[in-house]
């Protein structure tokens, strides 16, 4: 009978604390390994997110400021276009009527506005607005900011902005006038920042001892005269993407990010964010017959 007791014994209970201290310690660690792991796919995630908004947005800038200028069935296959027929289209009566856009100067295929806007509405303070200008094709090859055909022999404008709401957004007007010949639609969220400067090439200065495409400077908007916009040939463009989660420790030292010539706003909100820049070229305009 006894021996048969000693094998009924339990666990004493400093045995039982002994067991539950380590229990709490693995758990510990088990959810420390857990939220840290979390916290990396959060923050993964997100900057999949914003670059992915950021590459959208300057995939349909760049798309659209490569088409500015005249079409390229004016471009023959052997090199540069007839200037006087690129003329008799630029400047004959298929400019654009709408005078909302008056503020092209001739032959010019860009322009643009720093840090306040006369031309659009809610534009985000501080930041810029690049106008772009182009003529239609007939084989739908030249589109509107809503993939919607621009037709042969119609001038379009496109705006593209960052809005109050951290919407990357484009403004298109075909200057007919006609009802549904503007639009304005937002192209991707989570866009903070957009800055723009503009190279101009030698025309500027009228310089003919080397190639008239070579840009000589870059400037910002409100730093180039009406009469020298015609001389654009490059548009550099930087923009602030930012997450739509917040991932990051909001005690972390605010950040600023330098995006050419304009200095961010301080963030420390939790957001991850990160900078792009790309510099385009105009294709579609005869700098050599300047």
């Amino acid at each position: 009978m006894q021996q048969q007791r000693e094998l009924q014994t339990g666990v004493t209970l400093v045995e039982l604390l002994i067991a539950m201290g380590l229990s709490v310690f693995l758990m510990a660690a088990v959810v420390q390994s857990f939220l840290g792991s979390k916290q990396s796919t959060d923050v993964v995630q997100a900057q999949a997110r914003m670059q992915e908004n950021a590459r959208f947005a300057m995939m349909f800038l760049t798309r659209s400021v490569r088409m500015a200028g005249f079409p390229s069935q004016l471009i023959p296959p052997d090199g540069l276009p007839d200037i006087s027929i690129i003329d008799a289209n630029w400047r004959g009566n298929l400019m654009p009527a709408n005078a909302t856009f008056a503020s092209f100067s001739e032959q010019a295929a860009v322009w643009g506005e720093n840090g306040s806007s006369a031309t659009v509405a809610n534009l985000k303070s501080n930041t810029d607005v690049v106008h772009i200008r182009l003529q239609g094709m007939g084989d739908g090859s030249v589109t509107d900011c809503q993939g919607r055909d621009i037709p042969l022999a119609t001038w379009a404008t496109l705006s593209f902005y960052v809005d109050d709401d951290d919407n990357f957004r484009c403004r298109s007007d075909d200057g007919a006038g006609a009802a549904g010949s503007v639009q304005n639609v937002a192209l991707v969220q989570g866009i903070e920042e957009l800055q723009v400067m503009y190279g101009l090439n030698a025309g500027v200065v009228g310089a003919t001892d080397y190639d008239a495409s070579q840009v000589i400077r870059y400037a910002t908007a409100d730093q180039i005269a009406a009469a020298e916009w015609q001389y654009v040939s490059n548009v550099k463009v930087a923009l602030l993407s930012a997450s739509d989660t917040e991932p990051l420790s909001k005690g972390s030292p605010a950040r600023t990010f330098t995006l050419l010539d304009q200095t961010s706003a301080s963030y420390q909100d939790g957001k991850a964010r990160q900078q792009f820049a790309q510099t385009m070229r105009l294709r579609n305009l005869n700098w050599n017959s300047r």
